[in-house]
């Protein structure tokens, strides 16, 4: 049986292995430079791929390029019809508020721009209705909470 030798593809050494267009030395560095490769594609090429999708009970829309998007490149779907509404894009203190408050209603006329201040104090005024108590501050500046309180 007679060994079949020929030089190796990248370093020109003889190579003897049967089969082999690369040395040992050659075949071991291209297998440690693609061990750790993701093979996996990535965004709208990915198999299970949504264009719409419900983070946080919020429906997300895949668009990378947005200037709200998030770190896997989602942005909200009531940001963007906001934006269409108002015809610019929303600052970076400005937030969509949701007047009937379902996370999922993105029509227009269902969304608020306020700012992110305006939009946190609306909720906390809200939250504290409900709740019929308000929140005082002492001579420290702790809060204190004064239950049944009247509420104009």
């Amino acid at each position: 049986m007679s060994i079949n030798k020929h030089k190796c593809k990248n370093c020109k050494n003889m190579v003897t292995r049967k089969n082999a267009i690369l040395c040992r030395v050659c075949a071991n560095k291209e297998i440690a430079k693609n061990r750790n490769k993701r093979v996996e594609p990535k965004g709208e090429n990915r198999w299970n791929f949504k264009k719409e999708r419900l983070e946080m009970g919020y429906i997300t829309i895949y668009n990378p390029e947005h200037i709200k998007a998030n770190a896997n490149g989602r942005v909200l779907r009531a940001i963007i019809v906001l934006e269409e509404k108002i015809g610019r894009k929303l600052l970076k203190n400005e937030v969509a508020h949701h007047i009937n408050e379902i996370k999922t209603d993105d029509r227009p006329e269902n969304l608020q721009l306020m700012t992110s201040h305006e939009h946190r104090a609306y909720h906390i005024n809200k939250h504290r209705k409900n709740n019929w108590y308000l929140l005082e501050r002492d001579s420290l500046g702790r809060f204190i909470k004064k239950v049944n309180c009247s509420i104009k």
